[in-house]
């Protein structure tokens, strides 16, 4: 049986699709006010004025990470985790141990877990994101 050690990196890679939102909606709100003070909402670029452009630009580009980084996180995991190996069979590392004695290092099904759990929190991330352009594609940005 493989055994995997998972560390702090597998957990912030599992989170950073919600870092990337949480960016994303952070530059889009900080862009809106720092356009609408400074008049960009008068200036346009064809049929859109500078500040949607802008924001949807921004938009554009974080929904590209995080696409990247969904469909990288889907392929890992489809092609390292397969389910079986969550239905691997009871090791001796399931076994209770003594007061002090380290934890037993992660088996398949730990790494299998983090990396169908990394692509959930992306596809949230990614669903979260795309449902914050509404505004930015619907409203008109400074009213």
């Amino acid at each position: 049986m493989m055994r995997t050690r998972l560390n702090g990196f597998a957990l912030m890679h599992a989170l950073s699709g919600l870092g990337v939102w949480a960016l994303c909606f952070v530059v889009l709100y900080g862009g809106l006010t720092i356009g609408c003070h400074s008049d960009w909402a008068q200036r346009t670029l064809g049929p859109i004025n500078a500040v949607s452009a802008g924001l949807l630009l921004a938009w554009a580009a974080h929904a590209v990470l995080l696409g990247i980084m969904l469909w990288r996180a889907w392929r890992r995991a489809r092609h390292d985790g397969r389910l079986s190996t969550l239905e691997a069979p009871a090791s001796q590392h399931d076994q209770p141990r003594a007061v002090g004695q380290s934890a037993p290092p992660a088996d398949a099904r730990d790494a299998a877990f983090v990396r169908w759990l990394t692509v959930a929190l992306h596809a949230t991330a990614f669903i979260a994101l795309v449902a914050l352009a509404a505004p930015v594609l619907l409203l008109a940005p400074c009213v």
